[in-house]
């Protein structure tokens, strides 16, 4: 009986979340408190708690559930801990070390090439761009080793280029990636490099889509370097 309360009462908190994230936490702390030994709040409820805190900016709220999860789900600590240190950086304004506290936490068991990839860009987006480019790279290194395509660090790192006003640099990332999709990517390339590509060329001055079908043909049949020695010709460099 107990834990179909305490998923009621969850339920009724997700729906507000967005609307009512005030409410939404007061519901939920109340699940906490009422029902704490139930799986909903083990699996669900105290997470829940944070992240919403979290996407909302009330850090006393989410340390507070952070301590609490730690109490509750001890075999957590060390993560629960680390996500309460972050928040307590995030209140005090210094978002790229809560970032890094983070990304500690969120490898506690590992780095694997998607979660180093995005934080990658997560440190990319605060302008932390030395960060950003050492976890490209390592994520590069993991992704090959799991014989898996690297071709989304590539397009993150050519939009990190573009940000950098490197967009000739950013090109041919793109064409890199455009090659190792095809050899490692079950399905081949897929279309978001082409559309990145174009979006690129018109950074360059090159307005004609037909040019980017030509790279990518030319990437794809001959290779990156044969694709950038076109490119190259296309902006009058050879």
């Amino acid at each position: 009986m107990s834990e179909q309360k305490a998923t009621v009462l969850f339920d009724q908190a997700l729906n507000l979340e967005f609307s009512e994230p005030l409410e939404a936490l007061e519901l939920l702390k109340q699940v906490v408190r009422d029902y704490p030994g139930t799986l909903t709040v083990n699996n669900y409820v105290l997470d829940s708690i944070i992240r919403i805190a979290v996407s909302n900016a009330l850090w006393d709220e989410a340390i507070e559930g952070c301590n609490v999860a730690q109490s509750l789900k001890p075999e957590f600590k060390a993560s629960y801990s680390l996500e309460a240190e972050a928040c307590r950086l995030d209140k005090m304004g210094k978002r790229v070390e809560a970032t890094e506290i983070r990304y500690k936490k969120d490898t506690l068991f590992g780095e694997w090439f998607g979660t180093v990839r995005d934080y990658g860009t997560k440190f990319a987006q605060l302008g932390a761009n030395d960060e950003a480019w050492g976890l490209y790279n390592k994520a590069i290194v993991l992704s090959v080793k799991d014989n898996q395509s690297p071709h989304t660090v590539r397009e993150a790192m050519a939009a990190l280029l573009l940000s950098e006003n490197k967009p000739i640099q950013a090109a041919e990332l793109i064409l890199l990636g455009i090659e190792e999709a095809e050899k490692y990517a079950k399905k081949g390339m897929p279309k978001s490099l082409s559309s990145f590509l174009r979006k690129n060329l018109r950074v360059l001055g090159i307005k004609d889509a037909v040019r980017a079908e030509e790279l990518v043909n030319e990437c794809k049949t001959r290779g990156k370097d044969k694709a950038v020695q076109l490119l190259y010709t296309f902006l009058g460099k050879n």
